[in-house]
C-alpha cells in the first residue's frame, strides 16, 4: 500500500470517528439508531478496507433472567441488540440463556475476545 492510500484511508477513518462520537448527540435514547449507524459506519470502513470479504459482527446486552432457576449458578442471559446486515435476520432480537452452550456465551464467561478466521456458513 502507498504512502498516499493510506493517508486517504486515515482521513476516511478518521471523519468516520467524528461521526461515531456524535452519534450518541444525535440518536438520543435510541440505542438502536445509535447501534444501527455504528454498524453502518463499520460495514463502510470494511468494504472500502475489507478486499471485498464480509464481516460478521453483533452487540449482546447482558442482562438477569427473570425466569432462572434459584439453583442456576448463572442468572444472566444474552440479548442481541444490533448487528451487521447479513446477520440481522437472524440475530437482532434473539435471547441466549446461560445454560445454551455457544461462542457468544464462551467469550463472556472467559471475558477474552474471540477471532474466527473462517466461517463455514456466512448467511449467504
Amino acid at each position: 500500500m502507498t504512502q498516499r492510500e493510506d493517508l486517504r484511508r486515515e482521513r476516511k477513518r478518521r471523519r468516520w470517528m467524528e461521526v461515531m462520537k456524535l452519534l450518541p448527540e444525535i440518536s438520543g435514547s435510541d440505542h438502536s439508531m445509535y447501534f444501527r449507524s455504528f454498524f453502518d459506519i463499520i460495514e463502510k470502513d470494511f468494504s472500502y478496507h475489507g478486499s471485498g470479504r464480509l464481516i460478521n459482527a453483533y452487540i449482546t446486552l447482558v442482562e438477569n433472567d427473570p425466569d432462572a432457576d434459584e439453583e442456576d449458578e448463572d442468572k444472566t442471559l444474552l440479548r442481541y441488540v444490533s448487528s451487521t446486515t447479513n446477520d440481522q435476520s437472524i440475530l437482532t432480537g434473539r435471547t441466549l440463556y446461560a445454560n445454551q452452550k455457544c461462542i457468544s456465551n464462551q467469550v463472556r464467561r472467559s471475558g477474552k475476545a474471540v477471532y474466527i478466521n473462517q466461517i463455514r456458513n456466512n448467511n449467504q
